[in-house]
């Protein structure tokens, strides 16, 4: 399944966790509703095909029951080999998973921003450094 088609089922309705080798993922949504389960780090990424950033939580194989315990009380859970999915008896506000989103965004943004040795690189490396800060807003905005 591509994430083109896992982000087009993430309707706030479900908590879905996709199985990727000895780890599961969480995204959008669902990414939203781990987090508040716990301390995990959501990660952002631009994906140049979908025109979009896309928000996820990879997590190991060994979390998971304890996962699944901690969603328990959203709703009811019906596990496969391949997929974990949640049916929420409430459906998710919509307002505070972008909020949540955009904040993950700019923070992850200014972090690299900070990050960035201007001092130690070339006039070359800040110059692409400057580039990608401006797709990356490009992008976003």
């Amino acid at each position: 399944m591509t994430i083109k088609n896992i982000i087009s089922k993430e309707d706030g309705k479900t908590i879905v966790f996709y199985k990727h080798r000895a780890s599961w993922i969480a995204y959008e949504q669902s990414a939203y509703y781990l987090w508040q389960t716990g301390e995990y780090i959501p990660e952002v990424r631009h994906m140049k095909y979908l025109r979009k950033h896309v928000v996820s939580i990879n997590f190991p194989n060994t979390l998971l029951p304890e996962i699944v315990n901690n969603l328990s009380t959203f709703g009811l859970i019906a596990v496969e080999k391949d997929r974990v999915q949640i049916v929420l008896r409430k459906k998710m506000n919509k307002r505070h998973f972008i909020h949540w989103k955009e904040s993950i965004y700019y923070r992850n943004f200014k972090e690299n921003v900070l990050s960035f040795s201007l001092e130690t690189k070339t006039s070359v490396e800040a110059y692409q450094f400057l580039r990608k800060v401006q797709q990356n807003l490009n992008n976003h905005l």
